[in-house]
């Protein structure tokens, strides 16, 4: 059965599992990416209206576990749920088998194997499918893709990260300089040692350090061998444009779901946010949606990586969207903040404004964008994940601020429900599901759960 990872990349897989995981840690961290969360899942991929019972996922090059986990630990209290790893090194399947028992998770199906080999393996089909960071490691890209879409329901969706070139600028450099540097040199440890010798040695004005202190980019992986040695030292590395995912996509018959990037990235995609003059702006708007996002991508010179959810062409628009009024609007698992404080923060601004929340695992800054807007206030405090999109508008159409025989607050009301969702919908703050569809714990709730259970087994 043909395999076309190169040797060296499974053996650096197996010298260097990634990411550097330590099981201990769970009770400290649990890893959750923006695209593997169901209110995300939920929203973009099923309109709204998927409970995740009876639900199969994939995970195809599952690494050192993080999604497998992240799955597993929300689809724990649904019925009939299964999660199948998959991944071509033993050594970061063991880590992710280690970090599932400590979690005390048990419906992982472990297989070591590579993704080519997915139509032959007798997988079944399945509901979602999380690749992130695999793909771009193939000799054959399309191959891999084609595998993945061969074991998708109809009606499932992917989760996909693929390398972005603009914003790995500074990396493909160091890559390249680090084939020189190494030239004949065997040793992967001695290579990581030379890695860390140059990047030490670079000027202050090198693409790479000058990205770092931008903070155009948030590089977390030079830290420790593994993320060196995939960062810097990978042997079969590759980077799309965004128009060329569009493209892929299309050749494996999918669509992309929804924007691509999360937690504001989106907007990077928008020539809105980097073009100001309105002519050459209302002649953009007129190309192609892809066209579009790959000026802005062009524009913004920095997104490092796509992150999207795909579906069949056949699927249809499956994002759920704010004028379906029937839609429960609720805050988003990961918020680390309440609608009704960010109703009371509205007082105090006249303006749009932005919250800052601190760091997220990565590093990063984690903010939630509020527009400006007559009725945001009153909109944020009817936000209680049991209202729909239709009984929050009939709540404020009869509240004292609201003028019934104005036609323009009717507008208004619309325009600033659509504004604040949008917004809040890319930071991740508010989704929309069906009534019947249970709320879904929130991320912290969950990771609450094990420590209490951590406690009582002490």
């Amino acid at each position: 059965m043909a395999v076309n990872y190169l040797p060296e990349v499974r053996e650096q897989y197996e010298e260097f599992p990634y990411p550097e995981r330590n099981p201990a840690d769970e009770i400290k961290q649990f890893w959750s990416t923006y695209l593997s969360r169901l209110d995300a899942v939920n929203h973009f991929c099923h309109r709204g209206r998927q409970d995740f019972n009876n639900f199969r996922v994939l995970i195809a090059g599952g690494g050192t576990g993080d999604n497998a986990i992240s799955w597993a630990e929300q689809l724990r209290d649904k019925e009939n749920c299964e999660v199948v790893y998959l991944d071509m090194s033993t050594a970061s399947t063991n880590i992710a088998k280690k970090r599932a028992a400590v979690r005390k998770l048990t419906d992982i199906k472990w297989v070591n194997d590579s993704i080519l080999n997915i139509p032959d393996l007798g997988l079944g089909q399945f509901d979602h499918v999380d690749c992130a960071g695999v793909l771009h490691h193939l000799a054959d890209p399309d191959a891999g893709l084609e595998a993945l879409v061969s074991v998708l329901k109809p009606n499932g969706a992917m989760s996909l990260m693929v390398y972005a070139p603009y914003g790995r600028t500074g990396i493909y450099v160091i890559q390249n300089l680090m084939r020189l540097v190494n030239g004949k040199e065997e040793s992967p440890r001695q290579k990581i040692k030379n890695t860390k010798a140059i990047l030490e040695s670079l000027p202050i004005y090198h693409t790479y350090k000058v990205a770092r202190q931008l903070k155009t980019l948030t590089y977390n992986d030079e830290t420790n061998a593994a993320g060196i040695y995939d960062m810097f030292l990978h042997t079969q590395d590759r980077a799309y444009t965004i128009l060329e995912v569009h493209d892929w996509l299309e050749r494996c018959g999918l669509q992309m779901a929804g924007e691509p990037g999360n937690c504001y990235i989106q907007e990077e995609y928008l020539p809105e946010t980097h073009i100001k003059d309105k002519n050459l702006l209302k002649i953009i708007k007129g190309y192609p949606l892809k066209v579009q996002q790959a000026i802005g991508e062009a524009m913004a010179n920095r997104i490092a990586k796509h992150e999207f959810y795909a579906v069949h062409k056949a699927a249809g628009d499956t994002v759920a969207r704010v004028t379906d009024r029937d839609l429960v609007l609720c805050k988003g698992m990961s918020n680390q903040i309440s609608l009704e404080e960010l109703a009371a923060l509205v007082v105090k601004h006249r303006d749009s404004f932005t919250v800052t929340l601190g760091n997220d695992k990565g590093g990063s800054e984690t903010k939630i964008y509020v527009p400006k807007g007559k009725f945001i206030q009153q909109l944020l405090r009817q936000i209680d994940g049991k209202r729909t999109v239709g009984e929050i508008i009939e709540a404020i159409r009869h509240s004292e601020g609201f003028d019934k025989g104005n036609k323009e607050d009717e507008t208004l009301l619309l325009q600033d429900l659509e504004n604040l969702f949008v917004s809040l919908n890319r930071g991740y703050a508010a989704f929309l599901r069906a009534k019947s569809v249970a709320p879904f714990t929130g991320l912290q709730e969950i990771q609450d759960r094990l420590i209490r259970n951590q406690v009582r087994r002490q």
